[in-house]
């Protein structure tokens, strides 16, 4: 009985050591989350990256469709471009909301 109660103990220090080592901490998690909106271009924390920012949004939807030499189905062209605009705007303004947020007192509901 003494050793399957020690072997238990054993097994359940080990979980809980690696479940330990998983655990993230919130500004980790915000670390990554704003190195990725940089990274996919969509940070508008000041002007210069709120240009950039739009600068690319413009050459994906309007520029690089216009001057593509393959032939596309239109409306085909038309949705997809319309879903990319409308994904754009929602994470622009959810970016825009974070920010806003982070720099209140208050803490917003995705940052718990």
């Amino acid at each position: 009985m003494e050793m399957t109660t020690n072997n238990n103990t054993k097994l359940v220090l080990s979980i809980m050591a690696s479940y330990a080592s998983s655990i993230s901490r919130a500004d980790d998690e915000l670390k990554r989350f704003r190195s990725y909106l940089r990274w996919i271009c969509v940070n508008q924390s000041n002007a210069m990256h709120e240009m950039v920012s739009w600068s690319i949004f413009l050459l994906l939807d309007i520029f690089i469709p216009t001057a593509s030499h393959f032939a596309y189905n239109v409306m085909v062209q038309r949705s997809l471009t319309s879903t990319y605009d409308l994904s754009y705007f929602y994470l622009s303004t959810f970016v825009a909301m974070a920010s806003v947020a982070s720099s209140s007192s208050t803490r917003c509901f995705f940052f718990y």
